[in-house]
């Protein structure tokens, strides 16, 4: 069998925990469910969900705070001993057996990945060339490179530990400039000349090197929000909060602040930096309105009506998600209320 590490953070468990039992689909797999600083009541919640299900099981990250998204997956990794490390977002809702889709891999790979988030076309998946970040929803390079993503990930477990011994800082989102010498030349040789990679993405590129493919993967019975657990992107609550967004986003770099700043501004006003805007706006769209609509259905009201996205592809996607939560989050949440009630 193959387990699956879903990582929760605090304020998400109410919403996202009751997909956990759509999961159960896949009787090939196991689920650890990984508390990142969850208060007392949700970890509780976590432990009882875990105790209900012989494929479930539960493990708290050993880190005062909540811990980053890529140092969780270097500890989780530290301590897998299968010949597979699998994650999942867990924002994720499956429809079937997933894991069948994946199943048919290749005798050597680095991962397999699926579970794209809804609100991302297929065409704005590849990273062009004059892009300089590398992750969040990015799953190919301009030259035909697959790079995967972290919503459904499949990896060997000892080639991935082999890349990340060419890679300083583990799974965590890096800089150009913390690569070192050998590892940036050797991703400039290749025209990979990105200055900012996100979640996994510099040992997804050292696995490729290695000669072990990322391989993407569509899948019919994995619906991923993405962005759940990251609502503070896409809707901070305050003006201070919307200004400390507004300000990461333009000075963040491999430079200076000024260099930063003016390099992101010249970009977000370019053809590919609006387009990468009005994506980003689609994704507040679909988010918040997943939120509202499991908001809705958690108190037995009818969710809201959808909001058009301006793409679709993704109204179309959005939509079958939609029917799937409306048929079956009610029956996972009264699921959730059972077990935690005993």
């Amino acid at each position: 069998m193959t387990t699956f590490h879903i990582v929760y953070t605090a304020g998400t468990i109410a919403s996202l925990l009751p997909f956990a039992f759509s999961l159960l689909r896949s009787p090939a797999a196991r689920f650890l469910l990984v508390d990142n600083g969850c208060g007392p009541d949700e970890s509780q919640c976590l432990r009882s969900v875990a105790d209900s299900e012989p494929r479930f099981s539960y493990y708290r990250l050993p880190f005062p705070d909540v811990a980053p998204h890529g140092t969780a997956l270097d500890h989780l990794l530290e301590r897998c001993t299968e010949r597979f490390f699998a994650i999942l977002d867990s924002d994720i809702m499956a429809t079937g057996d997933f894991l069948s889709e994946l199943a048919d891999r290749p005798t050597r790979f680095g991962a397999i990945c699926s579970a794209w988030p809804i609100w991302i076309e297929d065409g704005e998946s590849v990273c062009a060339a004059s892009q300089t970040f590398v992750g969040g929803p990015y799953r190919q390079l301009s030259d035909g490179t697959e790079v995967g993503g972290t919503g459904c990930a499949i990896y060997d477990r000892t080639a991935l530990e082999d890349a990340l011994g060419q890679v300083r800082a583990g799974l965590s989102n890096q800089t150009s400039h913390a690569l070192g010498d050998e590892l940036r030349l050797s991703f400039q040789k290749r025209g990979w000349n990105c200055i900012r990679f996100g979640t996994a993405r510099v040992a997804h590129l050292q696995l490729v090197l290695q000669g072990n493919p990322i391989i993407n993967r569509h899948s019919d019975h994995l619906h991923h929000i993405g962005g759940v657990s990251h609502t503070s992107d896409v809707a901070p609550t305050s003006l201070p909060s919307k200004l400390r967004r507004v300000a990461s986003l333009f000075l963040r770099g491999d430079r200076s602040p000024a260099s930063n700043l003016v390099s992101n501004v010249n970009r977000r006003f370019s053809e590919s930096g609006r387009k990468q805007a009005s994506t980003y706006l689609r994704k507040r769209k679909v988010v918040l309105h997943a939120e509202a609509a499991m908001d809705a259905l958690r108190c037995g009201d009818p969710p809201p009506t959808t909001p058009p996205t301006g793409s679709p592809e993704v109204n179309g996607r959005l939509a079958l998600f939609l029917e799937s939560l409306v048929r079956d989050y009610p029956d996972q949440c009264e699921r959730l209320s059972s077990v935690t009630r005993t």
